[in-house]
């Protein structure tokens, strides 16, 4: 299960890095070079907003996934510890009778 959450998350990192690359490319592209005529750069400015957006639902999703993990993890603990005790509480019960 923990190797899954990790194939999980190595899966959305890699979508959150393209994300905030195209970021980068368009926003590279923004500062008026001779090439670019108005037209792009209308089409840049309509699309940063929406990869902005995309790109905080997968910082969500990301953290939600590291998160979920964490709880995933400590709880396997908490059931570790309480199976530890309750045979150990098992054994010294045992021992007295």
């Amino acid at each position: 299960m923990v190797s899954a959450c990790a194939i999980l998350l190595t899966g959305l990192l890699s979508r959150y890095a393209a994300i905030n690359d195209r970021l980068r490319a368009m926003r590279r592209a923004s500062p008026t070079p001779a090439g670019l005529v108005g037209e792009r750069l209308d089409e840049i400015d309509a699309q940063i907003p929406l990869l902005l957006r995309h790109h905080k639902r997968a910082h969500d999703a990301v953290l939600a996934v590291y998160c979920a993990s964490a709880v995933y993890i400590g709880d396997m603990f908490v059931i570790a510890l309480g199976a530890a005790t309750s045979a150990a509480r098992r054994r010294c019960c045992c021992s007295r009778a």
